[in-house]
């Protein structure tokens, strides 16, 4: 019996905890490699790389899963996986309504990049 190879549980920049080469090409790339069929772009209470990771992907023999992963004040993480960047993009603006009104602190969380799918940087995340 074959089956799927997939990672559900993948940061990018907009991450802190992720590395600066996690960005749309190299991720794709190495998933390709990896022989995975689907990844998951989960960042911490985020969806702005989603966009990015799904045109990545258009002409590549991998897709694209959008998700989130929720970090509750608990912190519980809770991992959402959508079926198209829209709905991805729909929990985004519930999150951005009720995440504190905190500044990001670069040389403490580290930085939280957006990315278009070549990786170029196009923002920084700034709570």
């Amino acid at each position: 019996m074959s089956g799927l190879r997939v990672e559900l549980h993948l940061h990018s920049v907009l991450s802190p905890c992720a590395g600066d080469e996690m960005i749309p090409p190299l991720v794709l790339r190495r998933g390709v490699q990896l022989g995975l069929s689907f990844i998951a772009i989960t960042d911490h209470n985020s969806t702005l790389n989603v966009p990015a990771f799904w045109r990545a992907a258009r002409n590549l023999p991998i897709q694209v899963i959008p998700g989130i992963e929720l970090q509750t004040r608990e912190d519980i993480h809770l991992i959402g996986l959508f079926d198209s960047p829209e709905k991805a993009a729909a929990i985004q603006a519930v999150v951005d309504a009720t995440l504190p009104k905190v500044r990001n602190r670069e040389d403490y969380f580290g930085r939280q990049w957006i990315v278009d799918e070549q990786g170029r940087l196009i923002g920084r995340e700034e709570r």
